[in-house]
């Protein structure tokens, strides 16, 4: 009462009104707060001891998602008519949300993704003087041509996730809820209210989607996210007998409603058997009706690797593998796409890894 504030001061609600909401939800309650809390205990020092520092830090304006949803309408109306990048933005200016965040499972195409929506974003990036997409994992590094001043605004955002768009990896969104140590929990805050997309959730690892499908359940009831599971290969992850821990099916809404008719719309191969042949005869049968170029998808790094060594001789042939280092794999890619731009003949001959969403086209494509 002397300090001029009453004793008897109402409490808020507290958080957790849902019903059966249990212990994991209040430990992960519980996390979301001491994330509030260590980030801004490291922002409050950096903004005493470093005080150059703490002014480069971004400051978005509170329209952001308001802003970037016409340029991509935009950019979008002459390339093609939707995305899931078009519906998180589109979702999150409806409900309020306050980022998107892109989860890959793969390093492979992480890049590519993250491009497309620097590519969509660059005017209003300009605009506002500061890159909107962050890409964060442990394999990105700044290009060689990236100025000091934009490599330190990559560094800062990395720390806390403050970007509008965040394309990331399994390990560090996963991290980013789990781990034990105060840098890692600096970014669970900024993950509540925000639009996460699940790219190619089919490769979730199977031995912890308890606790992932836990921590999506808090995350969407608790803190305001939208979860979209995105994929090709939808897994059941829906609750049924035998597996309890899933998602309850009056909880998801699929987004697309009629799927045979969306697979007949994008339709644009004839499949066709082969039945048993060695690699000499895949060969003759390339050489007859593949010769203007063709992607080959083995089983193994072994067979890729001997059939490329044997085509090698016949036709411009290129060789991906996930035992590459991630600089290895995008120069790869980027020479085959070339190659096929200037409509030259060339042939790709990968590992199972350009199923996960390698963006790339061929006339012709086997399948082992």
């Amino acid at each position: 009462q002397a300090s001029g504030i009453p004793l008897d001061l109402a409490l808020p609600s507290p958080p957790l009104t849902r019903p059966n909401a249990g212990n994991d939800a209040m430990a992960f309650m519980l996390r979301f707060f001491f994330s509030c809390l260590v980030d801004a205990d490291f922002l409050a020092t950096e903004a005493f001891m470093n005080q150059d520092q703490a002014k480069l830090r971004a400051d978005w304006p509170d329209d952001i998602i308001s802003k970037m949803l016409p340029v991509l309408e935009n950019h979008l109306t002459s390339r093609f008519a939707n995305s899931s990048l078009l519906f998180a933005l589109r979702h999150a200016h409806l409900h309020g949300h306050r980022r998107i965040i892109y989860v890959i499972p793969f390093t492979s195409i992480i890049r590519q993704n993250a491009d497309v929506f620097r590519e969509a974003l660059a005017a209003l990036s300009k605009e506002l003087g500061r890159e909107i997409v962050l890409e964060h994992h442990s394999k990105f590094e700044p290009k060689p041509s990236t100025e000091d001043n934009e490599r330190d605004l990559h560094r800062l955002a990395s720390e806390n996730w403050d970007a509008p768009i965040i394309v990331t990896t399994n390990v560090q969104f996963f991290e980013s809820l789990f781990a034990n140590r105060t840098s890692s929990c600096r970014k669970l805050h900024r993950i509540a209210r925000s639009v996460i997309i699940f790219d190619e959730v089919q490769a979730l690892p199977a031995r912890l989607l308890h606790p992932i499908l836990r921590s999506l359940t808090c995350l969407v009831k608790d803190l305001g996210c939208t979860a979209v599971l995105c994929t090709a290969t939808q897994p059941a992850l829906d609750l049924r007998d035998g597996f309890t821990i899933g998602i309850p099916p009056q909880e998801i809404t699929p987004i697309i409603q009629d799927e045979a008719a969306l697979f007949q719309t994008l339709r644009r191969v004839e499949p066709e058997n082969l039945g048993s042949c060695d690699d000499e005869s895949l060969i003759s049968h390339i050489r007859q009706h593949a010769a203007n170029g063709c992607l080959l998808i083995l089983n193994t790094t072994k067979a890729a690797q001997t059939l490329h060594q044997k085509l090698s001789a016949h036709l411009t042939t290129f060789h991906l593998s996930a035992r590459m280092c991630p600089a290895h794999t995008i120069r790869v890619l980027d020479d085959v796409k070339q190659q096929r731009a200037q409509n030259k003949p060339v042939a790709l001959v990968s590992t199972q890894l350009i199923e996960a969403g390698v963006d790339i086209s061929f006339p012709v494509v086997y399948r082992a």
